[in-house]
């Protein structure tokens, strides 16, 4: 009834949680910490009763809370640049600075102009010596002339998906292929974000993260929900989320080998 404005107004909900409980020790709290798990930690910690565990979900929910805590990938001093460019008034510019697979620096643009968007990663590109075959945008829309006027890579989220050891994969398209294989690094631990954030932002990384699911209808092609139903589920585009999944590109793109010719 409180959810559905239908209380009795005779009546009040008052949600009351563990850490409201003074007497309760803090052992006990410490305790319920490090046991509660998933779905369960949501509910009975943070008061999100209708949080569930999602068959569909790719990614398992406390690998995604460890990748601010991942310190212990591999050190790569290759450096790399995704950028989600914004596509309406209402999307947000974001851009990472990466450093393998740790991304150390995030921007985020509510309101840029492309010339705006395109100073910056010039700028990011400079102070880091990132090259621009290391540099990577989306192509769709705004995108495309951000691409064209920096000479970055492209990534077209439609396009088809890329050949892995040589062999055709069942992807439905390169956005879907590169959400499989980000969904499979951040289960294997293999993400780290070290940049400074703010809480809010933290949240919502973990919160788009959590979006990435399956959507196989047809039973032929490996898909996941579109980002309509993303919209929908959280209020907003998964901004965060497709500049992290660009960076799986650079893995995946076949590399090219320089082959001598003898005479």
């Amino acid at each position: 009834p409180y959810k559905d404005g239908t209380l009795d107004k005779r009546r009040a909900f008052i949600q009351a949680l563990p850490y409201d409980n003074k007497m309760l020790p803090k052992e006990y709290i410490q305790n319920l910490e490090s046991t509660l798990r998933g779905a369960e930690k949501q509910r009975l910690l943070q008061g999100l009763w209708e949080y569930d565990d999602d068959p569909n979900a790719l990614c398992d929910y406390d690998k995604i809370l460890a990748i601010f805590k991942n310190d212990q990938i591999p050190i790569d001093k290759e450096m790399f640049l995704s950028a989600d460019i914004a596509r309406f008034g209402s999307d947000l510019c974001v851009i990472g600075v990466w450093r393998g697979w740790e991304l150390i620096e995030v921007h985020t643009l509510a309101i840029s102009a492309m010339t705006e968007v395109q100073g910056l990663i010039h700028t990011l590109r400079m102070r880091y010596n990132i090259p621009k075959g290391n540099c990577i945008a989306d192509e769709d829309g705004v995108g495309g002339g951000v691409v064209d006027n920096t000479g970055i890579v492209g990534f077209k989220n439609n396009s088809s998906p890329l050949d892995e050891n040589g062999q055709a994969t069942s992807y439905k398209n390169l956005q879907t292929q590169c959400l499989y294989k980000l969904a499979e690094r951040i289960n294997n631990n293999g993400i780290y974000i070290s940049a400074e954030l703010s809480e809010k932002t933290k949240e919502r990384i973990i919160e788009e993260l959590e979006q990435i699911k399956s959507d196989n209808k047809d039973g032929q092609r490996l898909s996941v929900i579109n980002k309509d139903t993303i919209k929908q589920n959280i209020g907003r585009s998964p901004d965060y989320r497709d500049m992290i999944l660009m960076r799986e590109y650079f893995d995946l793109k076949p590399k090219k080998t320089f082959k001598p010719i003898f005479r």
